[in-house]
Formats: structure tokens, C-alpha cells, sequence
């Protein structure tokens, strides 16, 4: 227990460690002051002496109870110095903390060994709570810490939280920055609140129309041409390609042909079926192509007003080969 000299009307007191939140410093309160505030200080006085009473038996939750309330009448730093000391006594080591550390802050002619005693007292209570530093946080945005309130920003003072996860929160305008943790006993972490303020919508002011309102004759969407274009690009492929088969069939059956004619053997076996069959597949291959070609054709001219057509075809068949040609837009 150490002992200071508090401004309660000269009374003398044991104490430790500082409150959360940190509160300023208040001055030694008389009951002088006259009116409400000497009637306060009295009151913290007298709930200040039965702390005293009470920790001289170890009965810490009633020192704790009546160190409390002189607290709440004088959040004065010596009150803190009693009130962290119980604290501690009873494990509620973030409360002691907080105490000890606005003790420490702003203890006034304290001598160095009990300023030595309570540091060594706040690194007990440290290293069963975690540690909190606020280092970024928007100017003026409203602090919170699990839903409660610990002040605007900046928060230079550290916050001592018990071991597990804390979401620490940011508020200002239409931002809202949060953090969430999950800290040890005995550790230490920096806090980094950032978020992107939304800037306001501007209101441009629009002129009302100054002349009589004309009606503005509606357009009729263009029909897509998407279907059309896809028939004839298919239909015009698959005639190409019918003719391109049948012309090469054709080839061959020719060649094969001249082969037999030249040699003065007519072809047997093997030889006449593959030219049977190439004579076939010529023949079935420009069947299919004319039925495609013509088709296509007949659609394109039936469809001419939504894109007119403009197609040329024609095939040319010789003694020695064909050629195919299919030509248009589509």
C-alpha cells in the first residue's frame, strides 16, 4: 500500500493507478467550495475513508465498492491510486490498469519509490490484459470499442482490453472504419482505422424550359438483323463447302477416268468402285448445294426489306473439272 497526501479535505490515502476513459486531472477539491461541489467532495470524503477503513481489514470489495463511488464524485488521481490497488486485489486487472496508468500520468509530488512501486504494480496488471494503441484514426471520428464509446480521435492514451477478440470502430460522417482483433494476455498491438470519406452530392439547378414544349416524334427501333445475317452466312457456308466436295469428288472420278482410257484397261475390282464411289459423292454433293444455294437464295429475296440482297452464283461444269462461285452481301 503506499501512501499520498490527497486533496479530500486533507485526509491521507493509499492508492495505485489511474481510470478508464482517462479523465483530466481535477484540483484538491475543499468543502470550502461552498454549494454543490463542497457538498460532493464531503461525500467523496467520507466514501473515501471507508475504503481506507475497509482495506486496512482486506475486505477489498468493499474498499472497492467505496473507493468506486468516491471516484464517481472525484475522478481525481489519488482516488485512482486506491481504486487500482483494490482492483487489482480482486483480478479485475483492465480496470486496474486504466487506473494505474492515469495515476502515473498524472500523480503530482509523488515520491520515486512509490511512483517505482506502482509501475512495478501496472506491469503485474499488463501482463493479464491486452494492450490497445490507437495510432491512425480519421480526425474527429467517435471511437468505440465493442459497441462502447471511449472519445473522439486522436486517442493518445492506450486502451487495456481483456484477452480474446475486440472490434474496435471509427465513426465520423458517412464513414465507418473498423477493426477487428483478437489479442493475448501480455500483448500489444497498433490499431489502424482508414476508411474514404464520401464526398456529398452536388445539386446542379436546371432552368425550366422558356418556349412551348414540341413533340418529339418517336423512332422505331431497328429490326435486328442478327437471325437473318446468321441463315445466310450458314446457308451460303454450307453450299461452298457442298460444291467445294463435289468439284473435288469430280476431280478424281475425271482423273481416274483419263487413267483408264490412256492405259486402255478398263478399271475392275478396287479401282471401280472408288470411281463409282467418287462419281456418287460428286453427284449427291451437288445436289446438296443446289438445294442449299437455292434455298438460301429464296430467303434472302423473301427477307430482301430488311437488308436487300444482292447475290451471284453460278456453276460451271467442263470436261475436266467445275468451278463454284457464290457471291453476295449479306
Amino acid at each position: 500500500m503506499i501512501s499520498v497526501g490527497i486533496g479530500l479535505g486533507g485526509i491521507t490515502a493509499s492508492g495505485r493507478v489511474a481510470a478508464q476513459p482517462p479523465a483530466a486531472p481535477s484540483p484538491a477539491p475543499t468543502v470550502a467550495d461552498g454549494g454543490d461541489d463542497a457538498r460532493s467532495a464531503a461525500e467523496a470524503r467520507r466514501r473515501y475513508q471507508e475504503g481506507n477503513a475497509a482495506m486496512k481489514s482486506h475486505q477489498w470489495q468493499r474498499a472497492y465498492e467505496a473507493y468506486l463511488a468516491a471516484w464517481r464524485q472525484r475522478p481525481h488521481w489519488q482516488v485512482a491510486g486506491s481504486l487500482g490497488e483494490v482492483e487489482l486485489e480482486l483480478g479485475k486487472n483492465r480496470e486496474a490498469a486504466s487506473h494505474l496508468a492515469l495515476f502515473l500520468r498524472d500523480a503530482k509530488d509523488v515520491p520515486p519509490e512509490e511512483m517505482k512501486r506502482v509501475h512495478a504494480w501496472l506491469e503485474q496488471a499488463r501482463a493479464r490484459v491486452a494492450t490497445l494503441t490507437i495510432s491512425t484514426a480519421p480526425q474527429g471520428a467517435n471511437l468505440l470499442l465493442d459497441g462502447a464509446a471511449i472519445g473522439p480521435a486522436p486517442v493518445r492514451e492506450e486502451l487495456y482490453v481483456d484477452p480474446g477478440k475486440h472490434v474496435i470502430e471509427g465513426r465520423v460522417g458517412s464513414c465507418s472504419a473498423v477493426e477487428q482483433v483478437d489479442v493475448a494476455a501480455g500483448q500489444s498491438k497498433e490499431i489502424l482505422l482508414r476508411c474514404e470519406l464520401t464526398a456529398p452530392v452536388q445539386k446542379v439547378a436546371v432552368a425550366p424550359p422558356t418556349g412551348p414544349l414540341r413533340p418529339v416524334a418517336a423512332t422505331a427501333p431497328e429490326k435486328p438483323l442478327r437471325a437473318r445475317q446468321a441463315i445466310l452466312i450458314a446457308g451460303g457456308g454450307v453450299t461452298v463447302a457442298s460444291l467445294g466436295l463435289g468439284v473435288t469428288s469430280l476431280a478424281l472420278f475425271t482423273a481416274r477416268g483419263h487413267a483408264a482410257r490412256v492405259s486402255h484397261e478398263p478399271a475392275t475390282g478396287p479401282d471401280a468402285r472408288a470411281e463409282a464411289r467418287f462419281k456418287s459423292v460428286a453427284l449427291w454433293s451437288f445436289v446438296a448445294a443446289g438445294v442449299v444455294g437455292g434455298g438460301t437464295l429464296v430467303y434472302a429475296l423473301q427477307t430482301r426489306h430488311a437488308s436487300p440482297p444482292r447475290v451471284k452464283g453460278g456453276l460451271v461444269v467442263g470436261p475436266t473439272g467445275a468451278a463454284a462461285m457464290l457471291q453476295g452481301d449479306f
